[in-house]
C-alpha cells in the first residue's frame, strides 16, 4: 500500500489508531448512567462494587453483573440497552 499522503487510498493511521482507542460501548454507558439506581434496585444481590469500572473497563463491570446475576454478558448488555427510561 502506498503510503503517500496524496493516494486517495491509503488508510488514514491516525484515524484508526483513534478509533481504536474509543470506548466502544459509549452509548451503553450513557444509558447505563441514566439507569443505573433502578437497575440496582431491581437486583439487590448486585453490589456497588460490582458497579464500579475505571476508563475502558466498562466490560469488566458488565460481566460483573452478568455473574452477580448468573447471566451472559449479552444478555446484560441488551438489558440494559433496553431498560425504559
Amino acid at each position: 500500500m502506498n503510503k503517500d499522503p496524496e493516494d486517495p487510498n491509503r488508510s488514514d493511521d491516525y484515524q484508526n489508531i483513534v478509533n481504536a482507542n474509543r470506548e466502544p460501548q459509549g452509548d451503553l454507558q450513557v444509558k447505563w448512567a441514566a439507569i443505573k439506581d433502578d437497575y440496582l434496585n431491581k437486583y439487590p444481590d448486585i453490589t456497588e462494587r460490582d458497579t464500579n469500572y475505571l476508563l475502558g473497563e466498562f466490560e469488566n463491570m458488565l460481566s460483573n453483573i452478568a455473574t452477580r446475576t448468573k447471566r451472559s454478558i449479552a444478555e446484560v448488555r441488551n438489558e440494559i440497552m433496553t431498560w425504559p427510561q
